[in-house]
């Protein structure tokens, strides 16, 4: 895999499991509870996600950024970008970046998702711009 794409992983974790892997290798598991936990406090500078340097670039920015794999994909993201993922608040082109990248995934599923317009539909957070 290259940094700036997205790819099919062999292994597929189950939906609502992401691992994130730092430069060094190391994985941090998030699930459940744990991972809303941990993105909303990320998000609010109360308890960041703690990892080790980025060691790939982003799908959607092209900066330093983590390798995120979630259900049956492995992507390039930003710590921000990830917490935006997981709590549904992706914009439109961010979105269908990913979707065209990863295909379909739970948490890109039309629960949370305007498929046609991209629209996050559920955001736990403000989306960005």
């Amino acid at each position: 895999m290259t940094d700036a794409q997205a790819t099919q992983n062999a292994v597929a974790l189950p939906e609502g499991v992401v691992e994130l892997i730092d430069a060094a290798g190391t994985i941090k598991r998030l699930e459940g509870d744990n991972l809303l936990v941990a993105c909303a406090g990320h998000y609010s500078g109360m308890k960041p996600i703690k990892l080790g340097e980025p060691g790939h670039r982003s799908l959607l920015s092209d900066a330093p950024a983590y390798l995120v794999r979630v259900e049956t994909a492995e992507v390039a993201l930003t710590i921000d970008e990830f917490v935006h993922l997981a709590l549904n608040a992706l914009n439109p082109d961010q979105y269908r970046t990913l979707r065209e990248a990863c295909g379909e995934l739970g948490l890109l599923g039309p629960d949370y998702y305007d498929p046609g317009t991209g629209k996050a539909l559920q955001p736990k957070v403000r989306v960005p711009t």
